[in-house]
């Protein structure tokens, strides 16, 4: 079983900045940019360390090439990028 121990300071980004929670965007719009910006910081540091939700984490330009593949159905494409992932990492 994890445990979280916070003294001070915000829950929600503690939670974010260990994995046990993500950032929702919709959630950021009806926050002040500052506690936006600390929330983005905190998932990208959870990200970065692949921590509990994130540890299967794929970068986003990865991502994002993987969904334009995906959206044109071509495996030839599909192939080739897990090549070069495989290569990369």
């Amino acid at each position: 079983m994890q445990y979280l121990s916070i003294q001070k300071g915000n829950i929600a980004e503690a939670l974010v900045k260990e994995g046990f929670a993500e950032v929702v965007g919709w959630s950021l719009d009806k926050m002040k940019p500052q506690q936006a910006n600390a929330l983005r910081r905190a998932e990208n540091e959870a990200k970065k360390k692949r921590l509990r939700l994130w540890k299967n984490y794929v970068p986003s330009n990865t991502v994002s090439l993987l969904s334009i593949c995906l959206s044109r159905n071509s495996l030839e494409s599909i192939t080739i990028l897990d090549i070069l992932h495989n290569i990369s990492s």
